[in-house]
């Protein structure tokens, strides 16, 4: 039986939170709940009950990488930010890298308030780090490669 290529993508991103949460001090205490929200076609996942990540994967193996938003995404993503204290983008780029981005970053790249289907663009950049555009415009900086998760984990 094969595995559905959700469960191998996510359970990249799921063990890098793990990896990542350990070296913050108020993980170690244990006190972190991961959920995936039932019904949300296998790509939203609740930290502690009320921080949010959303997940998108790419199977393809090489920089860049293109991600779509059609306008059910885009409905996904207004809601979960809606409805939740934060909501972090967790794009997962085959099994090379992944890119962590905040409700307020991911608004800088693409407009949720369209009905059109918009895109991010993922690019490795020098090994160390990732260039991030959408289709609204691109980051103004890079993001790092190496632990993707410290910023959404120190915030919460």
């Amino acid at each position: 039986m094969s595995l559905d290529d959700y469960k191998k993508f996510h359970g990249l991103a799921l063990a890098e939170i793990l990896d990542s949460s350990v070296d913050i001090e108020r993980f170690r205490s244990g006190n972190f709940q991961l959920e995936r929200i039932a019904g949300s076609v296998n790509y939203l996942y609740m930290v502690n009950g009320d921080h949010c990540l959303y997940f998108k994967y790419s199977t393809k193996k090489d920089s860049p990488w293109r991600f779509t938003f059609t306008d059910e995404h885009l409905e996904g993503l207004k809601s979960v930010k809606k409805n939740s204290t934060s909501m972090n983008l967790v794009l997962i780029c085959g099994f090379e890298c992944i890119a962590v981005l905040s409700s307020t970053n991911l608004e800088k790249i693409i407009d949720l308030d369209t009905d059109s289907t918009q895109w991010i663009s993922v690019k490795s950049f020098h090994n160390r780090s990732l260039r991030i555009a959408g289709s609204a415009s691109k980051l103004d900086h890079t993001i790092s490669k190496s632990k993707p998760f410290k910023g959404f984990l120190e915030s919460i």
